[in-house]
């Protein structure tokens, strides 16, 4: 005989036991009419899986049916279905709204940081594209942020190149025409790795402007550093070949402006413009490889001015004539230091060295070989020079003005 009330606390004891799996539990259930219940958690599981997260279907195949989320391949190009279907004609499909790009991120990707492609670069934003008011993107592209070079790059010029490439390979339609085009290219990014422009050896007819730019890892441009006549870079324009800061940069301006060079032959048929000149107290140039100095016509073949810095290391050879081949004017500097420098043929300057209005120049451990027909040096009022017993190249012996000094 049952206690009054017992059957009734049993029953509910036991559907107390069935919400509990029913709310709690993942995965079905049976219940005593052989019915079979999914529970709450295992149903919502199955809805984050199958229309929450997105599943990877590899390349795209006709006549294969596609749900909502699958992302697929196609040439190279994530697409995310948002409908179901059974696959046509890709073009077709994508046409009529059954695919879309997508723009999500793979963990695949994000864990990637080899490829450029991948990492940081797949969060689907793009600063040449024009996003509407509100989103991300426009916040984004109203902070002008400098998509980020984090791995070692090299960009490439060659006299077969062409702007239109991307510069990244060295062959004729990969490669950069001009080294102008592969500056420009380099500056629009914030460097965080090293990158260099590789000059490949030819003749360029040109002038470019070393540019400031934004980061950690000063960027290089190089051509044949074992052999800078393989690579020559000559104009008959008005203008220096290599200029750095001047006219058009402020060159007050505490933006960045430095750079590593080397490895070419420079001349310049151009009466009064220098072969390299570099302005502004945040301009500073290393000439860190070999170089070839040939014709500065009525002009130098390396002038610092406006509190410029330009630091020379290493061998050089001088084959051309220069006013003179160091000039240092206004708080610039240029130091000259371990290095061979080679006089070729008869070389003809006013002044080997010429100091102007509170400049330094100053020589170390440098050996030079050759002769110059002219005077060592010059230096005007408030200059200096320090040749730390560097003999120096010249026919006759140099000036010093009453505030100068050169030791």
């Amino acid at each position: 005989m049952s206690i009054p009330g017992t059957e009734a606390i049993t029953r509910f004891q036991e559907n107390e036991e069935r919400l509990d799996t029913f709310l709690n539990s993942v995965g079905v259930y049976t219940t005593k009419l052989l019915t079979t219940v999914e529970t709450i958690p295992s149903l919502m599981a199955r809805i984050q899986t199958r229309y929450l997260n997105v599943v990877i279907k590899g390349n795209w195949v006709t006549a294969t049916i596609y749900y909502v989320n699958d992302v697929v391949i196609s040439s190279g190009v994530l697409y995310i279905c948002p409908t179901y279907h059974v696959s046509g004609t890709f073009a077709t499909d994508l046409a009529a709204g059954k695919w879309g790009i997508y723009q999500g991120t793979l963990d695949s990707d994000l864990i990637d940081v080899t490829s450029l492609l991948k990492g940081a670069g797949k969060v689907g934003y793009s600063s040449a594209l024009a996003y509407g008011a509100g989103t991300v993107g426009k916040a984004l592209n109203d902070l002008k942020l400098d998509p980020v070079i984090a791995l070692d790059r090299t960009y490439y010029v060659r006299a077969d190149g062409n702007d239109s490439n991307n510069g990244l390979a060295n062959t004729a339609g990969g490669a950069f025409l001009t080294i102008q085009k592969a500056i420009d290219t380099v500056v629009s990014f914030t460097l965080l790795a090293q990158v260099t422009i590789q000059v490949i050896n030819g003749s360029y007819t040109e002038y470019f402007v070393l540019k400031p730019w934004n980061g950690a890892i000063t960027p290089k441009l190089l051509g044949n550093i074992t052999t800078p006549a393989n690579c020559v870079i000559s104009t008959a324009t008005n203008n220096p070949i290599i200029k750095q800061g001047g006219t058009g940069i402020d060159y007050l301006s505490t933006t960045t402006n430095v750079w590593a060079i080397g490895g070419f032959k420079l001349a310049h048929a151009a009466s009064g413009y220098p072969l390299i000149q570099s302005e502004g107290i945040n301009s500073k140039l290393f000439i860190i490889y070999p170089m070839e100095y040939g014709l500065a016509a009525s002009s130098y073949h390396i002038y610092a001015n406006e509190g410029a810095t330009i630091k020379i290391n290493g061998n050089y050879s001088i084959t051309g004539n220069a006013v003179s081949h160091l000039r240092a004017a206004k708080q610039s500097k240029i130091t000259v230091s371990s290095g061979t420098i080679t006089v070729t043929g008869t070389i003809t300057m006013t002044s080997f060295l010429l100091g102007e209005l509170r400049s330094d120049i100053t020589l170390w451990t440098s050996t030079y070989t050759g002769s110059v027909r002219g005077s060592k040096y010059s230096f005007t009022y408030r200059s200096d020079g320090s040749a730390n017993g560097v003999t120096l190249p010249g026919s006759t012996a140099g000036t010093v003005a009453t505030g100068a000094s050169f030791y």
